[in-house]
């Protein structure tokens, strides 16, 4: 009887830890699956945010381009208006007789009244 009952027993203890073990299995089968999951969540999230950023910092850059190109655009027109000046200044001056000096000077003189 007490052999019976002892091998009951044993019987019990080791259907109470197979048990244990299976729920553990399946404990840790469900952290893993977990973790894989937040895993995968992250590597989106990271993936989206790093694209965002890429992107934001193409829109920066082009702007910044753009601008420059404005500022080059404006600088050469500038230099170009400038040269064109000197250069007329230069062919009146060269071409134009005395008394033809003295009337430019005279209208340049007249200039500020016309203006108002």
């Amino acid at each position: 009887d007490e052999a019976e009952r002892l091998r009951s027993e044993a019987q019990e203890i080791l259907a109470d830890c197979q048990k244990k073990h299976r729920d553990a299995i399946q404990t840790s089968q469900k952290i893993i699956d977990t973790a894989r999951e937040s895993a995968e969540r992250l590597q989106k999230e990271a993936e989206q945010k790093l694209t965002e950023n890429l992107k934001r910092r193409e829109k920066i850059l082009l702007e910044r381009i753009a601008r420059a190109e404005t500022a080059a655009v404006h600088e050469l027109q500038s230099r170009a208006a400038s040269l064109a000046a000197e250069t007329a200044e230069r062919l009146l001056q060269d071409n134009l007789p005395k008394s033809g000096k003295k009337l430019i000077d005279d209208a340049i003189r007249e200039l500020p009244g016309k203006a108002g």
